[in-house]
């Protein structure tokens, strides 16, 4: 069965002090870490990141990189 997935990463990350997405995670962003891991999943046919517009740019260059 395939299925689609939707990944939310629109926190504003007050309290941490900057967006957590963007943050380094074992050389890459957390985010980056989450990507992979759907995009590798053969149960996976559709991948919707749910972002605040400030981040939607930043994010599609991630997801294609």
């Amino acid at each position: 069965m395939e299925l689609d997935a939707v990944i939310v990463a629109a926190g504003s990350a007050t309290r941490f002090g900057g967006d957590k997405i963007f943050a380094p995670l074992a050389g890459l962003p957390v985010l980056a870490w989450s990507l992979r891991a759907f995009s590798a999943s053969a149960s996976v046919r559709g991948l919707v990141v749910v972002a605040s517009e400030s981040t939607r740019d930043d994010i599609a260059v991630l997801a294609r990189e």
